[in-house]
């Protein structure tokens, strides 16, 4: 009887989950750079760079273009200001500040073209999460400005946060295609 259990738990729970498992490895939008991770997604806005630049660099804005990000609150705008290296601001997904939050810390800008940010300190979250490095990278066009966003691991990863993040990358490129159409269409819309 006991055997009969265990063959039907390989067959109907065990086999089953690892051939989803693997399918969304093979298949993760996340790609292999060495031990990294990496995602990316891209868009062209017909304004010029440094405008997409500018409205990006406001936390301000983040609630009206993120379908995932609920509101942002600049940690330390009395030392640097929004969107220069070093500010660091706490992005929450709900208006209950309670609920589950990050840190991001900017890390490199180069006006008009790059701006780095590490995130971490995810609170609430539910298990823990590896910290990552994102990136908008605005690159000129004859059209105007494509904008991308990438997101890559910051340290090496354990089997476990890779599983987590290959199975998370779909996910996270929702977000990214989403969150870029918002973007270009409310940049689209300011005035020069």
């Amino acid at each position: 009887m006991m055997n009969r259990f265990i063959k039907k738990s390989i067959q109907y729970v065990f086999a089953p989950s690892l051939l989803f498992f693997g399918i969304c490895w093979v298949f993760s939008p996340f790609d292999s750079k060495g031990d990294s991770l990496f995602a990316e997604d891209n868009v062209l806005i017909a304004k010029d760079c440094a405008r997409v630049f500018s409205y990006l660099g406001n936390s301000d804005h983040a609630a009206d273009w993120s379908i995932y990000v609920e509101h942002i609150k600049p940690l330390n705008p009395e030392v640097v200001s929004d969107g220069s290296v070093g500010s660091q601001r706490r992005c929450f997904t709900s208006q209950h500040d309670n609920e589950f939050y990050w840190d991001e810390e900017i890390l490199a800008v180069s006006d008009g073209a790059y701006r780095k940010l590490a995130c971490y300190n995810y609170t609430n979250l539910g298990f823990k999460a590896p910290e990552l490095i994102t990136e908008q990278v605005y690159r000129k066009h004859q059209a105007g400005c494509q904008l991308s966003f990438t997101l890559t691991n910051k340290n090496s990863l354990s089997f476990s946060d890779r599983l987590k993040m290959k199975l998370s990358g779909f996910y996270i490129k929702y977000i990214f295609k989403q969150n870029l159409e918002n973007i270009k269409k409310l940049v689209e819309q300011l005035d020069e």
